[in-house]
């Protein structure tokens, strides 16, 4: 009933005060929307491909069996990090338990001084097994256009978001390295240079087999990571197009009137 549901919504909104931070949860239900949590799976029917096959090699399941049914967490291994997942919650009957997991949490971005090429499964496999360490060496599907220089790595990130689909990165690298951001890759992904000088380059490609690489020249950079699919430039155009069509006839209808008026 409603009543117990707010008991249940205060001690999520409890442990976010007590807590707070850029992590994830795992919660499973529409409690972690109602309280604006992070949660690694909650009840979306869509489930971005890459994400599901970690998952589920984080849990020893087939990827093209284990969602054709409502999908349990059997484990919390060390890979789950990778997520930036700190607590589980679990229903007790009107009650609801919650356990923080103690997994070493990866950042929601860095910047990796080595990188690995292998093919996705391996990829995926490895970022799921046991050992890996994400924030020192970011495994990529392609060899990036930069060059592993001997010498010592030191680096600075800092992060803005300006809205759910554009966040703003500050880096500045002694080495080549990567920047991986540990939300989910796409397509739709795009990085676009915010510096005053010649507008250089980035490319956006997958890291770990799910999430998101840039790779990164020595230097300073300022860039910014815009979520913007074909799909939508090319439906914005259209719409936009049409709009103006749809104006000039307007327009040619309303004139035409007004002359036979006259």
């Amino acid at each position: 009933d409603y009543k117990t549901f707010k008991a249940k919504m205060a001690i999520i909104q409890k442990v976010q005060t007590e807590d707070p931070g850029d992590y994830r949860v795992l919660i499973g239900n529409s409690y972690a929307l109602s309280s604006s949590s992070k949660d690694i799976w909650g009840e979306d029917p869509v489930i971005p491909s890459r994400y599901a096959r970690f998952v589920a090699m984080t849990q020893h399941v087939q990827p093209d069996t284990a969602f054709l049914q409502k999908f349990t967490f059997n484990g919390f291994p060390p890979a789950l990090g990778l997520l930036r997942l700190r607590y589980y919650f679990q229903e007790d009957g009107d009650q609801l338990k919650f356990e923080r997991l103690h997994l070493k949490e990866a950042p929601r971005a860095f910047l990796a001084s080595h990188w690995e090429v292998l093919p996705t499964e391996e990829a995926l496999k490895k970022a799921a097994g046991a050992g890996f360490d994400a924030t020192r060496t970011a495994l990529l599907e392609s060899k990036p256009q930069l060059e592993e220089n001997p010498g010592i790595f030191k680096s600075q990130l800092s992060i803005g978001d300006i809205s759910t689909d554009q966040i703003e990165f500050r880096a500045i690298l002694s080495q080549p390295g990567i920047f991986v951001m540990t939300d989910n890759y796409s397509r739709g992904w795009k990085a676009r240079d915010l510096a005053a000088r010649a507008p250089q380059a980035y490319q956006v490609m997958p890291a770990n087999g799910f999430q998101i690489a840039v790779p990164l020249q020595a230097g300073i950079h300022h860039f910014m990571l815009e979520y913007r699919p074909d799909a939508y430039v090319i439906g914005k155009w259209i719409s936009i197009i049409s709009l103006l069509v749809y104006l000039v006839l307007g327009f040619r209808v309303f004139r035409s009137s007004t002359l036979k008026a006259l």
